[in-house]
């Protein structure tokens, strides 16, 4: 199921049945009002349903919770294509999944969910998405006397989130997911550690197996994202850009000890390809094109052989900076402030900084340059080059 349904059913369906189900919550809390208390909750239910890297942002703030309360049963809840990631980083006492490949799945999983929280006691609902009317339709039906969550001034959100964190589209998430965890009496510092993942040697072998295929036989390796989710494609740097990068790249490297490797999910392969074709005979010489070839755990296998990574906002960049690998990453709808937190001495950003930018949670990310993203167009191949090359100590001439 495509995001553009899933955002629009969460819209136009979401919007209406959060409007009634505030109501009917302002009704009960009138009539059968709860008290709160401060004992330790037996159970807390975690929800984040979209992002890799906003996933991985919640390491430090899941231990400290499960350290706060170690009796507690924590439960994750999430679209079953995070489930291996959310298993890697070790969360939870219990991940529950809604499958969200195709409406009926979705349906299905969704009433099932629905039906279990109505039925079992949960004391603690921590909404960590951002401003979804899915999330809040579980919050309500949870019964939950916490029900933590970001909070706007409309009746849709406040009238079901009780403990809310002000959403701040220009405030670092670490710092408001810091004070969504503070109203559960956890105060964290600003640095919090981020442990990197560890994959079976089964993956790690499975990987140098597939690099061996194509014709790797220990080279450095500089990795490169060109792909960016569905959620929001204005975040990809432009495919000539990319193009320009990697040809002009390959001038100063030696073919015999340096390959380039592209990354990408099976559904990211296309397009991938396309800039693949458009390299010249001698750059192709240079590239490892891995796209929809790997898996997750392999990605991370990979993460730990490069050399430096270079993305724009996309899962694996926050993979690779996780991984403690140096990264140069390409902003413009989305903001590097709001979402760098991990390993930043090692993270190199460009951003251009136009009065528009982040546009990502306006009511029309793009609308203000025609969804030509210019602000990703600012961003010039060249001044990336000069900083690669400084990373990987190539002097640039």
């Amino acid at each position: 199921m495509s995001f553009k349904l899933m955002q629009y059913l969460d819209h136009y369906l979401g919007f209406p049945l959060c409007i009634l189900c505030g109501i009917l919550n302002k009704l009960l809390n009138l009539f059968f009002k709860k008290k709160i208390g401060y004992i330790e909750p037996q159970k807390i239910i975690i929800m984040k349903w979209f992002g890799i890297g906003t996933n991985i942002k919640l390491v430090p703030f899941y231990h400290e919770i499960r350290k706060k309360f170690p009796r507690t049963r924590i439960v994750f809840f999430t679209f079953h294509s995070n489930k291996r990631l959310i298993e890697l980083l070790g969360f939870s006492d219990e991940i529950r999944t809604i499958r969200n490949n195709n409406p009926l799945l979705f349906l299905t999983d969704t009433l099932k969910h629905l039906t279990n929280f109505i039925l079992e006691r949960v004391d603690v609902i921590i909404d960590f998405e951002f401003l979804s009317k899915f999330s809040t339709l579980f919050c309500f039906v949870s019964g939950a006397s916490i029900k933590i969550g970001y909070w706007i001034p409309s009746f849709w959100r406040s009238s079901i989130i009780n403990f809310g964190v002000k959403w701040n589209s220009r405030e670092s998430l670490f710092r408001m997911y810091r004070e969504m965890i503070k109203i559960l009496g956890i105060n964290l510092e600003d640095n919090l550690p981020f442990e990197k993942i560890y994959v079976s040697v089964n993956k790690i072998n499975n990987l140098k197996y597939i690099l061996e295929r194509k014709s790797w036989y220990g080279e450095a390796l500089v990795g490169i994202n060109v792909n960016v989710s569905e959620i929001l494609y204005l975040r990809r740097w432009p495919a000539d850009y990319f193009i320009y990068l990697i040809e002009n790249l390959t001038k100063f490297l030696n073919l015999k000890e340096w390959k380039i490797v592209l990354t990408g999910s099976s559904q990211e392969k296309k397009y991938t390809q396309e800039i693949f074709l458009k390299l010249s005979p001698q750059a192709k010489q240079y590239v490892i094109d891995l796209c929809g070839e790997i898996d997750l755990e392999e990605l991370i296998a990979l993460m730990d052989r490069l050399k430096v990574f270079i993305s724009c906002d996309s899962g694996p960049l926050y993979l690779a900076n996780i991984q403690d690998i140096p990264t140069i990453s390409l902003w413009g709808p989305t903001s590097p402030f709001q979402q760098i937190v991990l390993n930043s001495e090692r993270h190199i950003f460009f951003y251009s900084y136009r009065k528009c930018s982040p546009c990502v949670y306006e009511a029309k990310p793009g609308n203000l340059c025609n969804y030509e993203a210019l602000c990703m167009k600012d961003i010039k191949p060249q001044d990336v080059l000069r900083i690669l090359l400084d990373l990987i100590h190539i002097r640039y001439d």
